[in-house]
Parts: C-alpha cells; sequence; structure tokens
C-alpha cells in the first residue's frame, strides 16, 4: 500500500512555476522519486515562511491523515539579512517547535532537507533546525549538501537524489 506523503516547503519542492500569465509545470526529481512508490500532495510554494508551513501541516494532516511530511524550511528568509533575521529568530523557534510537536504527536515521520550555507543566516537557520530536531526526533535527510559535478556543471544533491 502507498503512503500518504505531504511536502511543504518552497521552491526546492515546487513542481509549477508562473511565467507570462501562464502556470507551467516544470520537472521536479525530488518529487518524481517520491512519487514513483507513494501518493504525494505537494504543498509547496515560492515564498512560505515558516509560520505559513506551520498553519499549513496543522490545517491539512486533519485532512489528509499523512504517513510522511517531507519539510524545506526558511527558503523565503535564506536571503534576508542575518541582522535582521536575528530579530525573528524566536519567532522561527517558536513555529519550529510547534509544528514539531504537532507532528511528533500524531506520530508523522517527519523529514527535512536543509539548505545549502552559503550564507551566514542559512547557516544559523540550520543551527536551529537541527538542534530542534534532536529533540523531536525529526530525520535530516543531507546532513551535509555535497556538490557533484555530472557532465560539466554542477549540482548540489542531498541523499534524495540518489
Amino acid at each position: 500500500m502507498k503512503k500518504t506523503i505531504g511536502v511543504f516547503g518552497g521552491y526546492r519542492f515546487a513542481d509549477l512555476v508562473y511565467h507570462n500569465g501562464q502556470t507551467l509545470p516544470f520537472y521536479n526529481y525530488i518529487l518524481n522519486k517520491l512519487k514513483k512508490d507513494n501518493f504525494v500532495i505537494n504543498f509547496a510554494k515560492p515564498d512560505l515562511t515558516i509560520a505559513s508551513i506551520n498553519n499549513l501541516v496543522h490545517k491539512f494532516e486533519l485532512k489528509f491523515n499523512f504517513n510522511e511530511v517531507y519539510l524545506s524550511l526558511c527558503e523565503a528568509q535564506s536571503t534576508v539579512n542575518v541582522a535582521n533575521l536575528m530579530l525573528f529568530m524566536n519567532d522561527f523557534e517558536r513555529d519550529l517547535r510547534e509544528m514539531f510537536k504537532f507532528l511528533q504527536d500524531n506520530k508523522i515521520v517527519t523529514k527535512i532537507e536543509l539548505l545549502k550555507e552559503d550564507n551566514l543566516a542559512i547557516k544559523e537557520i540550520n543551527l536551529l533546525i537541527n538542534k530542534l530536531s534532536k529533540e523531536y526526533n525529526v530525520i535530516i535527510i543531507n546532513e551535509k549538501v555535497d556538490i557533484k559535478i555530472i557532465g560539466n556543471k554542477n549540482f548540489y544533491l542531498s541523499s534524495l537524489y540518489i
């Protein structure tokens, strides 16, 4: 029997793009791999914040009864100046704790794909997520994001790509 998986996050899990007044599908390797053996419901949208992902998880878990949830967090906040980000760190932590506790209480396997640490803001966010994931038994899919060279291009790959 196929598992029901909820996917929440931003551009990393998106499979639709809005361009010139049209919504166009595009190939997302991660989602296609998950869809191969599971029933996947995708709630990814490029501008989702931690608070909005938290609200969506609470709202839709009750309707879809997920077996697993995949999260890509803080994509919207990843470009914020680190000084401004630190002003909201307590809010982020509160929302993450609330979401992780809800998922843990409902016995939903939770997996997170961390963002590549190419700026200080993402590094601070990943530290917070790592700390809370240990506390709430959340699985980090990619402890380290590796760069792989395929052909003449560099790709950032996590374990979901293998």
